[in-house]
């Protein structure tokens, strides 16, 4: 069963179609023409799994594709990589009426995405992300770029997709970790906007872990859901999506104080997700209960909520170079309660503190 979200940005609007890989040939994509070159990007994990079978409904289409692949893992978000991509859009011979395709988690969307962007000062692109990260977050709302002088995704545009292209069944070759990673993406997409898809995750665990596409399906077309709204209200960031950002404030504190790829980012946002609980409860925002509640919910799905090993002098110069600080202070997505989040603006930095030395052990 197929089931698509629309993402309505007037004359950048898409769509994102969830759908069995086995149904893709019968699904009609009038965003594709049948002419230009295509440049499949892949990392070397995802590439050898899914890269064939994919590149090949596409050229059924009439859109011929050739397959660039890069070394797996946050490390290749880096400039060598995106100029290997420009030389390889060179090779294929990519112009305007061109396209690249992005297959894989976050990296291989943000890295395509960007190429993308600039190449010939923009070049269509669809995603089309593996793991459940990339399908709930990093696929849906144009956000692209790569990490520069320690910092993620520091150099960066807004480039929309003109398709989103996901299936269940790639979640088939995707390990634990990962699921877990992408569940973070999950729960956070629930406390934002959507209390029962709070609850589906708490009542349905099990399925879950099992995989059963049913439950999956209805899962990520919820989280995508929650994205898109906020997405079409505002597109590039000026105040409401930055709610986006709940857990992430420390989280990325705590990727980058471990060089990116030690913790992996759900992992970081599922404490983070805990400090901000804690954070709005110590400001009279959150219920009783609540933070504890996020709580059993992330370990239930085999996440962390302790960044054990990890301290405020390590995180706390990158909280200060948060992409959401301002001249007027760190700002901070906090909580009311499931379905209830707002920016702070000036929030104090004793206050972070405090609440992070509640995971930071």
């Amino acid at each position: 069963m197929s089931r698509e979200i629309a993402v309505d940005l007037g004359e950048r609007s898409y769509r994102v179609l969830l759908s069995p890989l086995r149904e893709w040939n019968g699904i009609e994509l009038p965003e594709i023409g049948s002419e230009g070159q295509g440049l499949l990007v892949s990392d070397d994990r995802v590439g050898p799994l899914w890269a064939d079978r994919v590149g090949e409904g596409f050229r059924r289409r009439g859109l011929a594709t050739r397959t660039s692949l890069f070394p797996a893992g946050e490390k290749s978000k880096r400039w060598e990589t995106l100029l290997g991509l420009y030389d390889a859009c060179l090779e294929v011979e990519i112009r305007r009426d061109g396209w690249i395709l992005a297959l894989g988690g976050g990296v291989a969307g943000d890295l395509a995405g960007f190429a993308a962007a600039t190449y010939l000062r923009g070049v269509a692109f669809i995603q089309i992300p593996t793991s459940l990260l990339a399908m709930v977050d990093s696929s849906v709302g144009g956000k692209v770029g790569i990490d520069y002088a320690g910092a993620k995704n520091l150099v960066g545009a807004f480039h929309q997709p003109r398709l989103v292209l996901a299936a269940p069944e790639f979640l088939s070759t995707l390990p634990d970790e990962e699921l877990a990673n992408g569940l973070a993406e999950v729960v956070k997409a629930g406390l934002i906007g959507d209390p029962a898809l709070f609850a589906l995750l708490e009542e349905r665990v099990e399925p879950i872990w099992r995989r059963e596409e049913p439950v999956l399906e209805e899962m990520i077309a919820r989280a995508i859901a929650v994205k898109a709204r906020i997405v079409e209200e505002d597109e590039r960031e000026a105040g409401l999506r930055q709610v986006l950002n709940l857990g992430h404030t420390l989280g990325h504190a705590l990727e980058a104080s471990r060089g990116f790829g030690e913790i992996r980012h759900g992992e970081a946002v599922a404490v983070g997700l805990v400090a901000a609980c804690q954070l709005s409860h110590q400001m009279g925002l959150a219920p009783e209960g609540l933070r504890d509640r996020v709580e059993r919910l992330l370990e239930r799905h085999r996440l962390p909520t302790r960044a054990r090993g990890c301290t405020w002098e390590e995180v706390e110069p990158w909280i200060r170079f948060d992409k959401k600080t301002r001249a007027d202070g760190i700002r901070f997505v906090l909580t009311g309660n499931i379905g209830d989040v707002s920016v702070h603006r000036r929030v104090p930095m004793a206050s972070i503190r405090e609440a992070a030395s509640y995971v930071l052990a």
